[in-house]
């Protein structure tokens, strides 16, 4: 009976040598003949012979057995994820084969590696070895990989009318082509663009890595704000005003340049109550109110001053007389003139 390659040999089984004759044996096969039985694999043929006694005649048989091919076991090649860098099968040589090509490759796919038995005479592989020559190719994938953010999605806000920050991320895979997005925060998502928003308000970024053979597609948001920004009314004063009553309405301003898109309208008090203008004589306080860019920039606090209003200077009429004693002397005048009458201790009246 035969055996398999690397087992014991199994000794031959004789029946019949009644006479006890001597035994020898010979094995022969393809380009082996010797009294030891084979270890390579292969078939063979045992040629027995018994040599004559002087009661028995000699003789010879035959048998033919096969000593079998040891079998290798294919090794496992499992499918590779996408990395983005070079992968192959990872298999490595081991006593019983070489690793002939694996290529390999980056890219999602198919790809083969061939196995090649170093002793293909006496061993044969488990299965997958159709022409029985020692060498195997077997099949591996790349496939498509979970994209993932290595830096989350983020962005700093900033004030109106300054430059747009640019939002910061990091994928694994596609970062360079990613992307971005922007919408009015609590807006649906038809309403995202790839302009970035100038107007105060709150907004969301959205940066995008599309799918790829390789890797599967990658979306992360963040949320930020465009402050208001702040009217400059440094070079803006508003200073309180007298003047002498006039009869008609008195007025009062703000000095400087206001900013551009500003106005100012003012609002007249007197006694505490809001008056339309200041004619007469007395103390109004003035609020200049400023109006400007309410979507875009903050409130401009309003500014007071007080305008005064003296009372009405007394006139006198040309050609009109009148007489006054200052100590002991008397004063007459008429109309803006002034005669001094060394008069004493008397008046001269109107």
């Amino acid at each position: 009976e035969g055996w398999t390659y690397n087992e014991t040999a199994n000794a031959p089984v004789l029946s019949g040598n009644t006479a006890n004759g001597e035994v020898t044996y010979l094995y022969a096969g393809d380009g082996y003949s010797s009294d030891k039985a084979p270890t390579d694999a292969g078939k063979c043929t045992l040629t027995v012979t018994v040599a004559e006694t002087q009661n028995y005649n000699g003789g010879t048989a035959e048998c033919t057995f096969t000593v079998e091919k040891a079998t290798a076991e294919v090794p496992e090649v499992a499918d590779k994820t996408y990395t983005g860098g070079h992968l192959d099968s990872g298999l490595a040589e081991t006593e019983l084969y070489t690793v002939e090509e694996d290529n390999g490759g980056t890219e999602q796919g198919e790809y083969t590696v061939t196995l090649k038995l170093k002793d293909a005479d006496n061993y044969k592989w488990a299965s997958g070895d159709e022409d029985g020559d020692g060498v195997l190719t077997l099949t591996y994938k790349i496939a498509k990989t979970q994209n993932e953010w290595t830096e989350e999605v983020s962005i700093e806000g900033w004030t109106y009318g300054e430059s747009a920050n640019a939002p910061v991320f990091e994928a694994k895979f596609g970062g360079d082509t990613a992307t971005v997005e922007y919408k009015p925060a609590g807006a649906d998502d038809s309403a995202y663009t790839e302009t970035a928003p100038t107007a105060a308000g709150s907004y969301v970024v959205r940066v995008t890595v599309a799918e790829t053979d390789e890797y599967a597609v990658l979306t992360g948001t963040a949320e930020f704000t465009i402050a208001k920004a702040k009217y400059d009314m440094s070079g803006v004063a508003f200073e309180d005003k007298i003047v002498s009553y006039s009869g008609e309405a008195q007025t009062i301003a703000v000095s400087g340049t206001l900013p551009a898109g500003v106005t100012v309208t003012y609002v007249y008090t007197k006694d505490g109550k809001a008056v339309d203008s200041a004619v007469e004589a007395g103390e109004y306080t003035v609020t200049a109110v400023f109006a400007g860019d309410a979507a875009n920039y903050e409130p401009i606090p309003s500014m007071t001053a007080t305008l005064t209003v003296t009372e009405e200077a007394a006139a006198l009429t040309t050609g009109e007389a009148v007489g006054i004693s200052v100590g002991g002397a008397a004063c007459v005048g008429l109309g803006a003139a002034w005669i001094v009458l060394l008069r004493k201790k008397r008046r001269i009246g109107r």
